[in-house]
């Protein structure tokens, strides 16, 4: 009886944690988006791009939270996490060439995404096992 309850108490655990990250991400990204951004714009400082990137580096983590489950093994995380990194690189790429339909070309934008993959990768993915 004690196994049971613990798989149980466990598996809650790993859904809370989850839910936990997905949060923490989402309110870093909501203040650097939302409150941030028009402090640094109404101040004018230097501060490398994180007002209008910091953002692109949260979704890169929050898309990673959302589509890869903690059970996945090392090959598919990868893979999920190559695509997300594809995806938004792309589109950044394309709002080069394509100005105001994709958005705004930046290329601090694209190294917060690659910045965003580096640290989805050495935390999560690297630490998943072969099998």
């Amino acid at each position: 009886m004690e196994n049971f309850i613990f798989k149980i108490s466990q598996k809650n655990n790993t859904q809370l944690l989850q839910f936990l990250k997905v949060s923490a991400f989402l309110v870093v990204g909501n203040l650097l988006s939302n409150h941030y951004r028009p402090y640094q714009n109404s101040q004018g400082f230097f501060d490398f791009g994180l007002a209008d990137s910091g953002v692109g580096l949260i979704h890169i983590l929050v898309c990673y939270i959302l589509l890869v489950p903690p059970k996945l093994n090392y090959s598919k995380a990868r893979e999920i996490s190559l695509v997300i990194l594809f995806f938004y690189l792309t589109q950044e790429i394309f709002s080069y060439f394509f100005t105001g339909f994709f958005g705004t070309f930046d290329w601090k934008d694209l190294i917060y995404y690659l910045l965003g993959f580096m640290l989805v990768y050495e935390f999560d993915v690297k630490n998943r096992s072969l099998i």
